[in-house]
């Protein structure tokens, strides 16, 4: 059964009037904003509700729950253009990195609002998920470097992300190393996996607590020990009672780095 908050795709939808299957709606994602016996209200438009902000009610059968695939800050590339869009804008987009900002996003048929500026030159622009795909990389990530013979005269083997895309656009990101800014693509770096704020960490084993073995979730803090983190679980709705809680205190050894 749904819950307030519950992340949930729409695999069907047919107009209450019409009888007909609406297209439109199938593949959209969102958040179960309320739950009655008959009905699940959610953030996702319907037939019923296009031109309000984001609100729609479906059956449970139309619903399916579904994992977290993106989130707000993940970094993505364009690898889908919708068919209508003209051939140019489809070249302009095609391959475009952006971080999003939000989800839903603010227009209506669309999952989410990604920072690559229109091709009109505008601002944000909305996209659906099937259209994205995440890329393992944000700013501030330490890593190696496999450089390109244009940077023979760098001898540094890692660096920081600091930008993407890149300042021109031309490459996926820029990188600082030992001081030199260099324009790099994601095939050129390796992310570094760190035990620091906002990695993701998945439980190996904890003695007190059994329950959580193999539960993923998020460094959220240092601790005072130098190999203790504050982590945050994403789903322990099936622990007992007990065995629940908003932050675990974790060792580092407790703790295997995921992507």
């Amino acid at each position: 059964m749904f819950k307030v908050g519950d992340k949930v795709r729409v695999i069907d939808y047919h107009n209450i009037i019409t009888g007909k299957r609406d297209e439109r709606y199938i593949g959209k994602i969102g958040n179960v904003t309320e739950v009655t016996p008959i009905t699940i209200s959610t953030n996702i438009p319907d037939a019923y509700h296009p031109e309000y902000t984001p609100e729609g009610v479906y059956f449970p059968n139309e619903l399916e729950l579904v994992k977290d695939e993106f989130k707000v800050g993940d970094t993505v590339r364009v690898i889908n253009v919708p068919g209508t869009f003209p051939e140019k804008e489809k070249a302009y987009y095609l391959g475009k990195i952006g971080v999003i900002t939000s989800i839903p996003s603010i227009l209506e048929f669309h999952d989410c609002m990604v920072d690559i500026t229109s091709y009109h030159g505008s601002g944000k622009t909305p996209w659906n998920f099937n259209e994205l795909e995440k890329v393992n990389f944000g700013v501030g990530d330490k890593v190696r470097l496999n450089l390109p013979s244009l940077y023979s005269f760098v001898t540094a083997k890692e660096g920081t992300i600091v930008r993407i895309p890149s300042t021109t656009g031309l490459y996926d990101c820029n990188v600082v190393a030992d001081g030199y800014p260099l324009s790099l693509n994601f095939s050129e770096i390796e992310k570094i996996k760190e035990f620091v704020v906002g990695a993701r960490v998945k439980v190996k084993y904890v003695d007190f607590n059994p329950f959580i073995k193999g539960k993923t979730g998020t460094i959220i803090a240092n601790s005072e020990e130098d190999d203790k983190y504050t982590v945050t679980l994403d789903d322990t709705s099936d622990c007992p009672v007990g065995a629940r809680h908003q932050k675990y205190y974790l060792y580092e050894n407790e703790l295997e780095l995921i992507d």
